[in-house]
């Protein structure tokens, strides 16, 4: 089959410079393959057509937007709501400057780029002890967003009530259940999936297999397709059959995805699902929802151009 004429990313996290150690991120370690920046720039670079992209403005034409998913600042431990989530706070700040492009030196990241992001899922104080120390921190996270980045949250945040379920739940992917405890925690999981597929407002995103698959010593010689589709099987067959098409959305994960597979794990992973939306016989229509629209419908979204326009 052809590449897919169009993508929506729904699953990329970002970061800046400033947050690579333990204050920004506890759980980077230094030097560690995820403790150093992951900007636009390198997130067009890895998405590029080209083959060797240097210095990429853009994603690939097939990349029409993607959502910024929240990268588990921080939290101090303190009691006061907003000294504890200092660091996601930050994070929205960084986000503003993304979205409205004015970097700071070295951020990896220009005018005009931020317009990739059609949705933003911050962190958000589930754990809070009141609904006065939830309010007072959604107070200042739009203060920190600012409008135009808030705009980017604020309507699934009100509205939606729909839920995504990330990485087909993170089962532990790294062999085929062999032993009894592993049929039996196979058998759980899916269990749950196919309860969790009977809500028509549950989706599940093909996302984050790289990271439970195990991998290769070599980290920089990705799987093959059919490797992919071969060791993800028991758990694509529970999947495809208990949702339709019309509710699974693709998401890369990026740059997680990079610690099994370097620079080219992205298009890897596109190749995957590629292999695996032909296994599983989907039409057109249907693979259109997979790679793009089913995401728009979970997350509400359209274009940040064409919502300016509505605005105006």
């Amino acid at each position: 089959m052809p590449p897919p004429p169009r993508i929506l990313d729904s699953h990329i996290h970002l970061w800046p410079h400033t947050s690579t150690n333990p204050a920004g991120h506890a759980w980077m370690t230094p030097g560690g393959p995820l403790t150093k920046q992951h900007s636009l720039s390198d997130y067009f670079a890895a998405t590029s057509t080209t083959s060797s992209p240097s210095s990429p403005s853009s994603p690939s034409p097939t990349v029409h937007g993607a959502i910024y998913i929240e990268t588990d600042r921080t939290l101090s431990s303190s009691s006061n709501i907003l000294t504890r989530a200092s660091q996601p706070l930050a994070e929205l700040r960084w986000l503003r400057r993304l979205v409205t492009g004015t970097p700071d030196a070295g951020e990896g990241f220009a005018a005009g780029d931020g317009a990739v992001l059609w949705g933003v899922v911050p962190w958000l104080p589930v754990d809070a002890g009141s609904l006065d120390e939830l309010r007072a921190y959604l107070a200042a996270a739009e203060e920190a967003a600012g409008p135009e980045a808030w705009a980017r949250v604020v309507e699934r945040v009100v509205e939606a009530c729909e839920r995504v379920n990330n990485h087909l739940c993170k089962p532990d992917m790294q062999q085929h259940p062999a032993t009894p405890a592993q049929h039996h925690e196979f058998a759980r999981w899916s269990a749950a999936i196919r309860r969790a597929a009977r809500s028509p407002h549950t989706y599940m995103k093909l996302s984050g297999a790289f990271s439970e698959m195990g991998g290769d010593p070599d980290h920089d010689l990705p799987w093959t397709p059919e490797r992919v589709l071969d060791r993800m099987r028991p758990w694509l067959d529970v999947v495809f059959d208990a949702f339709p098409p019309e509710r699974i959305m693709f998401g890369s994960d990026w740059p997680v995805c990079n610690v099994r597979g370097g620079a080219a794990a992205w298009k890897s992973w596109v190749a995957a699902v590629e292999g695996i939306l032909d296994v599983y016989g989907l039409t057109d229509e249907q693979r259109d929802r997979v790679w793009y629209g089913t995401a728009v419908e979970a997350y509400r979204l359209s274009p940040p151009t064409e919502r300016k326009k509505v605005e105006a």
